[in-house]
Parts: C-alpha cells; sequence; structure tokens
C-alpha cells in the first residue's frame, strides 16, 4: 500500500509538472505597445487633413485596429493636402486648411467631385501591406498598394526616401512626393511623412496600342479589350507560331493610333510583335511584371535602319529575322523597375540580354547612355534618354533618342 502511495504521489507531481510546463508553453502574446496609426495621426498637428479623410471614408478604423496587420502610411501633411485639394478646385481655389476640413465633414458624398470613393481610393495608393523602415528602402522598389493592384515605386536619394521617382522635381507632370518625416512608429506599422499628395499610376504600357493594331494576339476578343484600365481597338489576332511571318501591314496601316499618352514607339511595338515577346513584356494577366523599358522612339528606329519614312521601316523590320528582333528588343528592357533616380554616373545596367550590358555615362539632366558599340576614345553619349520615369503597372519606359547596339 504504501508503495502505491508513493506511485500516486509521483503521477501526481508529473502531471502538475506537465500542466505547469503547458501553461508555461502557452502565455499569451503581449498586445503591441504604443500608438496605433490612426492615434498617431489624430494626435498630431500636421496631419489634420488625414485625419478627417480617413475619418470621413472609414479608413480611421483599419488604422486604430492592431489585428488588422502591418502597415507602411506614406502621410501627406496638410500643407500637401491643401496644394492638392487647390489643384483640383474643392471647395475652392484658394481654400485654405480649415475651409477644406468643412468640406470634408460636411460636404464630400458619393456624388461629390472627387467623390467618397475616389477619396478612398487615394488615400489606400499611400498604404503598403508591410512595415517598411527608411533603412530598408534600397531603391529601384515597386510595392503594391491597398488601392488593389496599383503600383508604387520607392527609391532612395541619399536620405531621402523618394516616391514614384518625384517626378514634380523633376518638371514633369507628376504624382511623385519626398519624404519629410521619416519613421514614425506606430503599433501597426509605420508612417513616413511626405510633401504631396500621390495620384495613383494605373496607366497601360505606353506602346501597348501600337501592339493590339499589329494584331498580336492576346486571347480577348475584338474588336476592344480593356488593359490596365484602358480600353482600346485592335484588329483581329493572328495566331502566334514557331516562326512568326510578316506583320499585316495593311490592317496596322488601316487604324490610326489609340494611345493617348502619344504612340511614338510604333516601331518598336511591331519589333516586340514580330519577335513574339509581347505577352512576356506585357502580359494580360496578373500579377504584372516589373520591367525597365529604354524606349527608342520612332524617329530613332528610322536613323537605326536608315530609312526614310515610317512605310520603309515597317518593311525593314519585317525583314529582319525574329531572333534579331528579339535580341534588339531584349538589349532594351531592364528586370526590376528602375527609376532615373537609381542610376549613376558609369553604373552598369544589365539588361535582358544575357551577358549584355550597357553604361550609364552620366545621371544628370538628361541622362546619358553608352551601349556596347560604343567605339568613341572620348565620353561621348550614345543616346540620350528624352523622357525619364513613365511609370505603368508594369514598370517604368524612359524613351531614349537612339536604338542601343549590344555588339
Amino acid at each position: 500500500m504504501k508503495t502505491n502511495h508513493i506511485l500516486n504521489a509521483v503521477i501526481l507531481f508529473a502531471c502538475l509538472a506537465t500542466a505547469i510546463s503547458c501553461t508555461d508553453d502557452f502565455k499569451p502574446v503581449a498586445p503591441p505597445s504604443g500608438s496605433t496609426i490612426t492615434e498617431i495621426a489624430s494626435g498630431s498637428n500636421d496631419f489634420n487633413i488625414l485625419t478627417a479623410a480617413l475619418t470621413r471614408t472609414g479608413l480611421a478604423n483599419t488604422f486604430a485596429n492592431n489585428n488588422a496587420g502591418a502597415f507602411t502610411v506614406f502621410a501627406p501633411t496638410d500643407a500637401a493636402f491643401v496644394a492638392y485639394f487647390n489643384a483640383i478646385n474643392i471647395p475652392t481655389a484658394g481654400a485654405d486648411e480649415a475651409a477644406i476640413l468643412t468640406w470634408i465633414n460636411s460636404t464630400l458624398s458619393t456624388t461629390t467631385s472627387p467623390s467618397l470613393s475616389t477619396l478612398t481610393s487615394v488615400l489606400l495608393y499611400h498604404v503598403i501591406i508591410s512595415e517598411v523602415k527608411s533603412d530598408k528602402v534600397t531603391g529601384a522598389q515597386g510595392f503594391v498598394t491597398l488601392n488593389g493592384t496599383t503600383r508604387i515605386s520607392i527609391s532612395k536619394v541619399g536620405a531621402n526616401v523618394v516616391l514614384n521617382a518625384n517626378r514634380a522635381v523633376q518638371n514633369s507632370a507628376g504624382n511623385g512626393a519626398q519624404s519629410v518625416t521619416l519613421d514614425i512608429d506606430a503599433s501597426n506599422g509605420v508612417i513616413h511623412s511626405i510633401d504631396r499628395v500621390l495620384i495613383p499610376v494605373s496607366n497601360a504600357n505606353i506602346w501597348i496600342a501600337s501592339l493590339l493594331n499589329f494584331g498580336v494576339n492576346y486571347g480577348v476578343s475584338p474588336p476592344a479589350v480593356t488593359v490596365y484600365g484602358t480600353t482600346l481597338r485592335r484588329v483581329p489576332p493572328v495566331a502566334p507560331s514557331t516562326t512568326p511571318g510578316p506583320i499585316n501591314l495593311t490592317d496596322a496601316a488601316a487604324l490610326a493610333p489609340v494611345d493617348a499618352v502619344g504612340t511614338n514607339y510604333n516601331l518598336l511595338s511591331m519589333a516586340i510583335a514580330r519577335a513574339e515577346l509581347a505577352t512576356v513584356i506585357i502580359p494580360i494577366a496578373q500579377p504584372f511584371p516589373d520591367f525597365t523599358v529604354f524606349a527608342p522612339t520612332d524617329a530613332a528606329f528610322l536613323t537605326y535602319l536608315g530609312v526614310a519614312d515610317e512605310a520603309a521601316a515597317r518593311t525593314a523590320i519585317n525583314n529582319l529575322s525574329p531572333a534579331a528582333l528579339a535580341d534588339l528588343v531584349r538589349y532594351h528592357v531592364v528586370p526590376g523597375r528602375v527609376l532615373s533616380t537609381d542610376l549613376s554616373n558609369g553604373q552598369t545596367v544589365n539588361t535582358a540580354l544575357a551577358g549584355k550590358a550597357f553604361t550609364i555615362l552620366s545621371a544628370g539632366n538628361p541622362v546619358t547612355i553608352n551601349d556596347l558599340n560604343s567605339t568613341v576614345s572620348a565620353p561621348t553619349a550614345d543616346a540620350t534618354v528624352t523622357s525619364v520615369n513613365n511609370l505603368t503597372n508594369a514598370g517604368v519606359l524612359h524613351q531614349i533618342s537612339a536604338v542601343l547596339r549590344s555588339n
């Protein structure tokens, strides 16, 4: 009996020890400390308009919830919002912060311009679903925002975080911004205050209309297709083949360019189409890729091909092999999102053509390039970037003045 008592005591002790151990293993996680993003915004004199906009659109609750995830918020200052609302004459030109707050709190609705849904979309474009502190920004980065599939481009210039290449500073009609105050810690993420309100970048790739006009088969039915929110006309599809034949110039010539941005890339588009790289560079399905295209204009192609007009250039492109055109196109494509702010003097830029790179001769204004064909002893540019940082949901396009040569 005594032995049984001892055994029972041992078993009881073991069970108690196990229970205590399990209790230690399953201690509840301590809740995040500090203020939420919404609390920080509402407690700051720099974010009065942001706070009102978050509250009016119903987003304040999301960013006040520690269980909703970690966010990075690029928060426009009150001065940035005043400039934004005045640019669109809401509520009236010359309105100050007080007038804008009154308009948001008492007038903004589903039928105003901008509407509640529009302002909600703009606000969500300033948010990334992860915590990205400034020391994690390395440049040439693109993030999908809470706006949906719309991306934001982030670079680093010195100590500044630069969004969408800070295009306004580069005298381009733009939607860029620079950081004002970095790394404001919140319990559910981080806030970086910025000097402008960002407008969502949702442009279709700049050459896509021309691609459609040349009859590239995107697997959709004519007579119209919507790409990245832009509706474009197209000719009947041409079935892709292992060895592409000549592009049907009759169908292509029958349609006027559709690209609202301005079609300067008909010949580049034709080269992409004939090389059968269209659905690689511009796929029709998500997730969209990130490519940087250094895009020669039609005038650059005329010089490269040694012809007088676009009709002769089209004939010349049809006479080139698809393999040669594929190499030419790939030499103008850089994997990833490379903004002008990510370039430096003497930088080697690796292209999508295996083993081939070109050199940034000058990263100034303008950016100049030397290709692999450069034979001059003095540093003379082979091409000049004539329009920088044309942002799209599939990357960025830089317009260049000459076709680059890879040999």
